[in-house]
């Protein structure tokens, strides 16, 4: 059996039975659960795509908020099925488990003890990724990360995220100083394009 075969196993007999119980739907590796009009979770088994052979195999996971207006707000048509990479506040387990560098889960059908790897990974999954999914259940508490996050996040996000649930006029002066911060039309006028779907007037 090559590994990407006990990969799939390991999804389908160890990881899905997980998120299933929690009522999340799957679509090939992503899996994800709508709270309520207002948001939903993403959750991500991501493939490291270099490194993989048909002995060893890497990979780590990926969560985040979706939120179908902020998301439409910025261009988008909405998904049949949210990603990861759709959401707001995204991060991985390296950064939930507060560790230095990437963290991947390895498997090697010839030395890795595949039983403590199960063990390991039914932990994370329901301490580090429940509690983060837990913690953001409302969109006041979404709102509240991003305010608090020191990573880089798209601050049209969080610019939305106030003006729709939180404090109007704070995300009109975001995007005022996003608008004022860029310094090449085509990134001002994507900032200027938020502003019409969210209506409101930056210059008012």
């Amino acid at each position: 059996m090559v590994v990407q075969d006990t990969f799939k196993e390991l999804v389908k007999d160890t990881i899905a039975p997980i998120f299933k119980k929690e009522g999340f739907k799957k679509s090939g590796n992503y899996f994800y659960k709508k709270i309520n009009e207002e948001l939903g979770w993403c959750f991500h088994i991501q493939l490291d795509q270099k490194g993989n052979t048909k002995v060893d195999l890497e990979f780590t996971f990926n969560v985040s908020i979706f939120v179908p207006l902020v998301y439409q707000a910025l261009g988008n048509d909405l998904p049949k099925f949210p990603k990861v990479e759709q959401g707001v506040y995204e991060r991985r387990i390296t950064e939930l488990r507060n560790v230095k560098g990437g963290y991947w889960y390895r498997l090697n059908n010839e030395y890795i003890d595949i039983i403590k790897l199960k063990e390991l990974i039914i932990s994370h999954i329901t301490t580090y990724i429940f509690l983060y999914f837990h913690d953001l259940s409302d969109v006041k508490s979404v709102i509240q990360a991003l305010e608090n996050q020191t990573r880089f996040e798209n601050r049209h996000h969080l610019a939305a995220m106030h003006t729709y649930y939180g404090d109007r006029n704070k995300g009109k002066q975001l995007l005022f100083n996003i608008y004022e911060e860029k310094d090449w039309d085509a990134a001002k006028e994507y900032t200027l394009s938020v502003c019409e779907r969210l209506n409101v007037d930056l210059f008012s």
